[in-house]
């Protein structure tokens, strides 16, 4: 497989994953479709789909746990503000 040529089926593998509806298999299916008058080796395309789809997923995890980080920070600076108003509130009745 030539260069251009490789560059051509990442590009299409990664827009078929970007794209959320393909899971790898379906993509094999399409990209062999798409090339069959190439001579591609069905091997090192199902690798390099998989590689793509396991970065996606690493990325999404990531950034799924970032947003459960900033979100537990608000939710403790919150309840830190509840727990002082209500210990404001304790202290004024009881004096």
């Amino acid at each position: 497989m030539n260069k251009e040529l490789i560059e051509e089926i990442n590009y299409e593998i990664l827009t078929l994953i970007d794209s959320g509806f393909y899971l790898p298999d379906e993509i094999l299916e399409i990209i062999e479709e798409q090339f069959i008058d190439e001579d591609i080796s069905l091997d090192i395309i199902n690798n390099i789909i998989m590689d793509k789809y396991d970065e996606k997923i690493a990325k999404e995890i990531k950034e799924d746990y970032e947003l459960k980080l900033k979100i537990e920070k608000s939710k403790s600076k919150k309840d830190k503000k509840n727990k002082e108003k209500s210990n404001i509130i304790r202290n004024g009745i009881t004096q």
